[in-house]
């Protein structure tokens, strides 16, 4: 179960979620690519926390918490693009070039007696061979790892705090099993997809904090001052994870 206080916390940000989007359709009439990209990855975001609620209710924290990191890396992304969009949204925008051409390699591999269409195949070589240059890394768009973007964007913290735990449940080392087995003496039990109500504390009012950083960095993109009740979102955060009432 949740602890009350942190599903209030919850709500109150799930409401700061919507009068963020309230102010940006209010004040917002031009679009440019920067602010669709930027509006697009605060979406995304904030849809992963309503998701990641929704898991913590129903008492999967280790899997809510999969999701949490997701929230990190959009988060962090748009906090390095608002670093110099200038720069940064091109490089953002041009790398699926990259990944449609890597899609291309995999197709070729899996259908090798099924050519692709042509004009499909002449659009994503041009465009690949135009912006390949600028991705000495083609796996990644920055060129950075999450961990140096974290530093540069001053998050740092948050990436020991939250990508390395998230790390874990994500992939399937031997370090995340232990919260799907039990042992009772010579006897194993398996969780099998049951609930486990361990981290679902955690995991909600880490998404919570999460979700206020991508309001902060989406209106930033849009020059705009975030809405007033962020301040008591963040204060009922720091209020609850430095009291000891509640476990982590």
């Amino acid at each position: 179960m949740i602890h009350n206080r942190i599903n209030d916390v919850a709500q109150l940000t799930a409401d700061t979620i919507n009068q963020t989007g309230d102010l940006i359709q209010t004040n917002i009439k031009d679009l440019t690519q920067y602010h669709i990209i930027a509006n697009a990855l605060f979406s995304k975001t904030v849809t992963s926390f309503r998701a990641t609620w929704i898991l913590c209710k129903n008492g999967f924290g280790q899997d809510a918490f999969i999701l949490v990191r997701t929230m990190m890396e959009n988060s962090v992304t748009l906090a390095y693009i608002n670093l110099d969009p200038k720069t940064f949204v091109p490089l953002y925008v041009n790398h699926d070039w990259v990944k449609a051409y890597k899609r291309l390699e995999d197709y070729n591999k899996l259908y090798p007696k099924k050519p692709n269409e042509k004009q499909v195949l002449k659009d994503v070589l041009d465009n690949y061979n135009r912006v390949k240059n600028n991705y000495p890394r083609k796996d990644n768009w920055s060129g950075k790892t999450i961990l140096d973007m974290t530093i540069e964007c001053g998050l740092e913290n948050y990436y020991y705090m939250v990508y390395r735990l998230g790390s874990v449940y994500t992939h399937s080392g031997l370090d995340s099993l232990g919260d799907y087995i039990s042992k009772h003496g010579s006897i194993y039990d398996f969780r099998l997809g049951e609930r486990s109500n361990e981290k679902t504390d955690l995991s909600l009012i880490t998404a919570c904090s999460w979700a206020m950083i991508s309001i902060q960095e989406v209106c930033r993109a849009f020059s705009l001052d975030p809405p007033e009740c962020c301040q008591s979102v963040l204060e009922s955060i720091n209020n609850i994870t430095s009291e000891e009432e509640i476990e982590f």
